[in-house]
C-alpha cells in the first residue's frame, strides 16, 4: 500500500487503503484507485505485476467471440468465483480488463463508465442500491428519466398520469406510494421499483445482477414475473446472473454456463426450451454452485 501511495499520490491520484488490505483486498484498492481516473483528468494509470498479482486476478477467458442478438434474454449460471460478476464489472468500465466490448457497433473499452451507463440499466442483489432512500418514490422515477428538465416535467399531468398506469401493472400499490419515501418501501416493492427505473429509457443492455436473491419466495416470483414483461414489452437485451436453476430454466431464450473464467455451456433457443434440470446437473453439476444445484429440489 505505501508503494503504492509513493508513486500514485504525487501524481494527483487519491489512494483509499484498505484495512489489512492483502490478496483480494489489495485487488479492491487498486479499482478504487482506478474509480478515482474520471475525477482526475483521466491521468493513464499502469498496474505493474508486482502490484497486481496475476494469481489474484479473476479473469474471464472465452475461447471465441460470444455475440448477443438484439433482444436475447440471457440468463448466466456459474459456480462461485467462475467470472460473473467480474464479466458485469467489466462491462460496466468498474474493473479493467483486456479485450474488446462491443455494444451496438460501439467499443465501450473507449468509453468512460459513467459514459457507458447513459445506455446501460443495471439492477443489483440488494434491494437498497437501485434507489435513492430519503427521495420518494415519485422523486426516484423522475431521476430515472435522465431529463435535464426533470423538475419541470415533475409537472406535467401526463407524465404523472404514465407513471401510475405503468406502476398499476406491477400490481404491488406502487401507484399508490409515489410520495413515499424508498426507505420505507418493503424489497419487493424497491426492487420493482429499481427495474422500472433501470428499463425506463429503453437501456441498450440491461444487467441483472441476482436481483431476486435477497428476496422471499413470493416476492422472487413477482419480480421475475415484473422482470419477463418488461424485457418482452420493450425488447431489452438482457443479461441475467442467477443461481436458481428453476429461473434459469423458465426465463430467457438463452443460458450460458461460466466456470473458471471460461465458457462451460452455451444453450439457446429450442435447445434450451427442451433442457430439464436433470439433463443440465447431469452434465455441468460440476460447474454450479452448491445454492444453484439445491434450488433444483
Amino acid at each position: 500500500v505505501e508503494k503504492i501511495k509513493k508513486e500514485f499520490e504525487p501524481q494527483g491520484f487519491k489512494v483509499f487503503p484498505i484495512s489489512g488490505a492483502t490478496g483480494k483486498g489489495m485487488k479492491e484498492l487498486l479499482y478504487y484507485v482506478s474509480d478515482e481516473l474520471e475525477k482526475l483528468d483521466d491521468k493513464p494509470i499502469v498496474f505493474e505485476q508486482e502490484y497486481f498479482p496475476e494469481e489474484e486476478l479473476i479473469t474471464i477467458d472465452l475461447p471465441y467471440t460470444v455475440e448477443v442478438e438484439d433482444g436475447d434474454f440471457i440468463c448466466i449460471l456459474g459456480s462461485n468465483g467462475a467470472g460473473k460478476s467480474t464479466l458485469f464489472n467489466s462491462i460496466i468500465g468498474a474493473v479493467p480488463y483486456y479485450g474488446d466490448i462491443i455494444l451496438n457497433e460501439e467499443n465501450l473499452s473507449k468509453v468512460k463508465k459513467n459514459k457507458r451507463m447513459k445506455s446501460i440499466g443495471i439492477v443489483y442483489q440488494d434491494p437498497l442500491k437501485g434507489t435513492a432512500p430519503h427521495l420518494s418514490v415519485y422523486e426516484n422515477i423522475l431521476l430515472a428519466t435522465k431529463e435535464k428538465t426533470f423538475l419541470k416535467r415533475g409537472f406535467i399531468k401526463s407524465l404523472k398520469e404514465k407513471i401510475i398506469k405503468d406502476l398499476k401493472t406491477f400490481d404491488l400499490g406502487l401507484e399508490n406510494n409515489l410520495n413515499t419515501a424508498c426507505e420505507h418501501l418493503s424489497g419487493g416493492m424497491r426492487q420493482a421499483l429499481s427495474l422500472y427505473m433501470a428499463t425506463y429509457s429503453n437501456p441498450k443492455l440491461l444487467l441483472l445482477d441476482e436481483h431476486t436473491a435477497a428476496l422471499d419466495p413470493k416476492a422472487q416470483d413477482i419480480i421475475m414475473n415484473i422482470t419477463s414483461s418488461l424485457i418482452s414489452e420493450r425488447k431489452i437485451t438482457t443479461l441475467m446472473i442467477t443461481h436458481n436453476l428453476k429461473t434459469a430454466l423458465t426465463y430467457g431464450n438463452r443460458l450460458i454456463i461460466l466456470n473458471n473464467g471460461k465458457v462451460a455451456f452455451d444453450v439457446k433457443g429450442e435447445e434450451k426450451e427442451n433442457l430439464t434440470e436433470e439433463k443440465l446437473l447431469k452434465g455441468y453439476s460440476s460447474s454450479l454452485s452448491d445454492e444453484t444445484i439445491f434450488s433444483a429440489f
